[in-house]
């Protein structure tokens, strides 16, 4: 005979959260990559824009941007950041590799790294650098994309805008 109000119980084993799926990127259209503002907000920099270096708290001079992609996934293996002077002989005052890159998801359904921040070479003089035209040179290295493995491109010419931060 069973004893009245005897429950039944199932035990399971526990598997381990998975954190929800992102929404919003898809790894569907042709993949880009877009330089923006040094911002939280997905901005595009406008043609010829000043691209703001300052000197940050722990020292250096750093120039700041945002990496904006679509069609990616969440990793870039690798990103390049660099800038060269527009005249003759033009000097490259950034050259910085970062991997291992991640690129959240936004809810526009964009990915984007937001306050990138690069270290100018050494030995540069704040005081020169305001209005030194160049080219800003954004590539961005992603095994997972739309298109599988593709290396995206993005520049953007203008003069260098120091900020008193």
């Amino acid at each position: 005979m069973i004893a009245a109000g005897t429950a039944l119980v199932t035990l399971g084993c526990a598997s381990p959260v998975e954190p929800p799926p992102e929404t919003g990127c898809t790894l569907s259209g042709k993949p880009t990559l877009t330089i923006g503002r040094f911002s939280d907000q997905v901005e595009p920099i406008s043609p010829g824009e000043g691209i703001d270096v300052w000197i940050p708290t722990q020292g250096g001079i750093v120039i700041g941007f945002n990496a904006i992609t679509h069609g990616t996934g969440l990793k870039a293996d690798k990103l390049e950041t660099r800038f060269v002077e527009s005249k003759p002989g033009g000097a490259t005052l950034v050259d910085g590799v970062e991997f291992g890159v991640k690129f959240p998801c936004e809810p526009s359904g964009v990915r984007m790294r937001s306050y990138t921040m690069v270290q100018l070479e050494p030995g540069l003089d704040f005081a020169t650098l305001d209005g030194r035209a160049g080219t800003l040179t954004v590539k961005a290295t992603f095994k997972e994309s739309s298109e599988g493995l593709v290396t995206l491109v993005a520049t953007h010419e203008g003069h260098l805008r120091a900020l008193a931060r």
